[in-house]
């Protein structure tokens, strides 16, 4: 028997629980299910969620998520890749430039030989294919809606005080826990209310999110354009799609929003030119403030804050989920090595080696985000020239290029190992 098994024959004692059924959440408890099937989790999750929400058809409003090769790599390993490879566009294709400038940078798929720079994937279509997989584990108890209330530490442990609004009529439980994980989003009460300190950064900057379509297929082609109103990205979905993110002031974001559909393409489409073509159509639009935070602490004794919980970052290089499924691979790694050496799984020393590990992959992470925001949207003339002269030199040299691919692809240093 492992050491780390418990007495399935107990109602509402697990080995684990997931606070958060989202991405991040679902992901770990399929990776945990592969990786430790003999340990018992349960995933609590707020939001209602339909039982034939799996047969979701994607439509044109859908959200999009950016995956890296590590990503990949990670769905590769607990076996849901094969599931997710038909509803993923791979970039094969990343043209980086400056609106109206000298500066401009091409990154292709087979100069680095790989078969993608990186996939999008609708974020319901990822969902869906996760939550699915998580309701049919023999090792994971899904609870939905089960909102976390409480949480507070007991021997060995944690308890959890939920409110189940479905069949149990409000009912409160309690679940107790050898390891809680907080994945319940970047607005986590749950942070607040175990005293976790959090550090944020308001950009005072909205991103407008909405899918466009074009005259012209967007042939596997991102674009990232920097523009006196701020940088926008057009990331390649099915048919001729693509997933625009558009950084605006507070203050221009809100004349945006108010335009119709008509006028909101025809300033977009004097912002970002005509590279993808001339734009026809655009779906819901919808806005987010851009602020990052990271928790001031990510563990405690049976405790891990995991997702935009523990941090979220500005979206202008894609690496928000791509650090978490990291994060989330490092730490079941770290389970593992517990579960090889009869460690508790909620041990300090288990979790703050965790930590201590993927810190050096988090703080290189943020740090590169924060640089690529101070650097691409500010338009004074020193830091136009610099950031030109940055992207003639990488579009010069290849190691460059290589060097830049793989930061992105989350593959460098000791994040290749997930």
């Amino acid at each position: 028997m492992s050491s780390q098994q418990s007495d399935s024959g107990t109602p509402n004692r697990y080995d684990i629980a997931i606070i958060g059924g989202g991405m991040v959440g679902a992901s770990l408890a399929l990776g945990l299910a592969k990786s430790l099937p003999k340990l018992r989790i349960t995933v609590l999750e707020a939001f209602p969620i339909p039982e034939n929400s799996g047969e979701f058809q994607p439509s044109f409003d859908a959200r999009a998520t950016a995956l890296s090769m590590s990503t990949r790599r990670y769905y590769e390993q607990i076996a849901i890749w094969s599931q997710l490879e038909s509803k993923v566009t791979p970039i094969h294709d990343i043209h980086v430039s400056d609106r109206g400038h000298f500066g401009s940078v091409r990154l292709n798929h087979s100069d680095q030989n790989v078969d993608a720079l990186g996939y999008m994937v609708e974020n319901r279509q990822l969902g869906n294919t996760l939550l699915a997989q998580v309701r049919r584990s023999p090792s994971i108890e899904w609870r939905c809606p089960a909102k976390v209330e409480r949480v507070e530490m007991i021997d060995n442990g944690a308890r959890l005080t939920c409110a189940q609004d479905d069949e149990n009529d409000g009912e409160h439980i309690e679940i107790e826990a050898k390891l809680a994980v907080v994945a319940d989003g970047g607005h986590s009460g749950l942070v607040t209310q175990l005293g976790i300190a959090q550090d944020r950064h308001d950009y005072n900057q909205i991103g407008i999110i909405a899918n466009i379509s074009s005259d012209q297929p967007h042939q596997n082609r991102a674009y990232e354009r920097f523009t006196k109103r701020g940088p926008m990205a057009l990331l390649p979905l099915d048919g001729h799609r693509s997933a625009l993110v558009w950084t605006l002031e507070e203050d221009q974001a809100e004349q945006v929003l108010a335009l119709d559909d008509r006028a909101f393409l025809d300033e977009l489409q004097r912002s970002f030119g005509h590279r993808a073509g001339n734009f026809e159509r655009v779906g819901n639009r919808h806005s987010y403030p851009f602020v990052r935070v990271q928790a001031r602490e990510q563990v405690r004794s049976n405790i891990v804050i995991l997702g935009n919980a523990a941090h979220a970052l500005h979206p202008v290089a894609g690496q928000s989920f791509n650090l978490s499924l990291r994060d989330t691979g490092a730490l079941i790694e770290a389970l593992k090595n517990a579960d090889t050496n009869g460690q508790p799984i909620g041990s300090i020393v288990v979790l703050d080696a965790y930590y201590r590990q993927q810190r050096w992959d988090q703080d290189k992470t943020i740090g590169t985000s924060q640089a690529l925001v101070e650097m691409f949207t500010h338009n004074n003339s020193a830091v136009t020239i610099l950031r030109d002269l940055g992207l003639l030199m990488m579009e010069g040299l290849p190691p460059a290029k290589a060097w830049f691919n793989r930061q992105a692809s989350g593959l460098s240093g000791r994040a290749a190992q997930f």
